[in-house]
């Protein structure tokens, strides 16, 4: 065997040895060789569900008021309006109830009922029961039995069960504003209830 064999082998073992080299390096490199990779495995989708949005909580409405009759309030008359039947309106009895003086015509710009709550309180709303239907009236408050009182509602016909929503106006005097009855009659309150927050 000529001299230059065993040389020709020894660079061919070499120049193997180099490719195996190399090829290692590069499965190393490119993960290959290492621990088996499996194929990626399916997850399902979680599908998030933002949760809904609470509604807002309404607030609780205000409690009733324990209300002492004052009297009627009649500017334009002789300061009096049955007087003497007033705690009827605030005695918890839908059968009795104030009422007004007799009207052929009604000619007065309004005539009330004065509601002592005993202190100065937010009214937020009063209820006000007529058992006779054709008048109309509107809530007023004021500091003083004797006013001035200011509008804090809107005018509606009085029923058996009117609604005065009133925008958390404060003071200690309710006064039920009669503004307007059917000729040749009178306007009766038989109870008034009124929700305000001390």
């Amino acid at each position: 065997m000529p001299s230059s064999t065993p040389r020709m082998l020894a660079a061919a073992a070499l120049a193997l040895f180099l490719v195996s080299l190399g090829l290692a390096v590069v499965l190393g490199l490119s993960g290959g060789g290492g621990d088996a990779v499996g194929p990626p495995v399916a997850t399902r989708n979680r599908t998030t569900t933002a949760s809904a949005p609470k509604p807002p909580v309404k607030p609780k409405p205000a409690p009733f008021v324990k209300l002492t009759a004052v009297g009627a309030f009649d500017p334009e008359g002789d300061g009096r309006e049955r007087n003497e039947e007033a705690g009827l309106a605030v005695d918890g009895r839908a059968d009795t109830a104030w009422r007004t003086e007799h009207y052929t015509h009604f000619f007065k710009s309004g005539v009330g009922l004065v509601l002592d709550m005993g202190r100065r309180a937010r009214v937020e709303g009063v209820l006000v029961s007529s058992p006779t239907p054709g008048s109309t009236a509107e809530i007023r408050l004021g500091e003083s039995p004797q006013g001035p009182f200011r509008v804090v509602s809107a005018k509606r016909p009085l029923t058996l069960g009117t609604s005065f929503p009133v925008s958390r106006q404060a003071g200690r005097y309710v006064v039920v504003w009669v503004v307007g009855m059917p000729d040749d009659s009178a306007a009766e309150v038989a109870e008034v209830r009124v929700r305000a927050r001390t």
